[in-house]
């Protein structure tokens, strides 16, 4: 069985509900975790529901415990905790270090159209009872809010046989916007700035400040055809039919 717990009944109703009252907040709690856990029994995929606030576990499904090999009563016993138990330290100071720029991305696109239209992704690695590790794909998706600020965060796990050691994604889908976090950058970029190669950047940067062909050409010391076969890579890259709509969609996204 999974198990629901009690403070997800107790939680504080925030002030942008106060209209609502405590039976029918009481009642709408319990329906999106009754539709969380349609979704896992549908899907069969482990799940958890965390509160942002206290990052107490408020939901925890029969399959986490089955991936983990913990029994109910020692998650019962973290107080809620259980989730910041098992995350290896390396991981969770990772998720410290670029909490302020996912948040800084989210503000971005904080407004009524596309707020609670995203999610984040991370590579986790979790502390199986056995003291093995296990590799995991983690996508976090919102909860309720309040004033732009996330209250919960639903959480599905899926075992990875690679590890992507610190690898992050926020994804709007909405928007049609993905970033990913850089290493080397040590902060989130757009997708199509990482999927571009360096010299299909520099060619569309060349192209966007009004260089013609034999220029860049004979600047970057390449023939024509190298040139106009990475600019079919940067128009396909970019779902365009021409430079001067790469570079528009390259501008808008934020690429250059």
């Amino acid at each position: 069985m999974d198990y629901i717990f009690s403070p997800i009944y107790h939680y504080k109703k925030p002030d942008v509900f106060s209209n609502v009252s405590d039976d029918d907040w009481h009642y709408q709690m319990q329906e999106k975790v009754r539709c969380i856990r349609m979704y896992v029994h549908a899907l069969n995929k482990p799940c958890l529901v965390v509160c942002n606030t206290t990052s107490q576990l408020l939901y925890c499904s029969r399959e986490v415990l089955d991936l983990l090999g913990y029994s109910l009563e020692e998650v019962i016993e973290t107080n809620g905790f259980f989730f910041s138990k098992i995350l290896h330290a390396e991981d969770s100071d990772f998720v410290g270090k670029v909490s302020q720029d996912i948040k800084s991305l989210l503000l971005k696109y904080n407004n009524e159209t596309n707020f609670l239209h995203y999610y984040i992704r991370f590579f986790f690695r979790l502390k199986h009872k056995s003291a093995d590790i296990i590799s995991t794909d983690c996508t976090i998706y919102p909860l309720l809010y309040d004033r732009g600020k996330t209250l919960f965060s639903v959480i599905t796990l899926n075992e990875n046989i690679h590890l992507d050691k610190y690898a992050c994604e926020v994804c709007f889908y909405k928007a049609k916007q993905r970033y990913l976090y850089s290493l080397k950058d040590q902060s989130f970029v757009p997708e199509y700035k990482l999927l571009l190669k360096s010299i299909e950047y520099t060619i569309l940067l060349m192209v966007a400040n009004g260089e013609r062909e034999h220029t860049i050409s004979r600047k970057l010391s390449v023939d024509f055809n190298t040139v106009k076969y990475h600019k079919k890579n940067i128009m396909s890259k970019l779902s365009v039919r021409s430079m001067p709509e790469a570079v528009y969609q390259a501008l808008r996204k934020g690429i250059l």
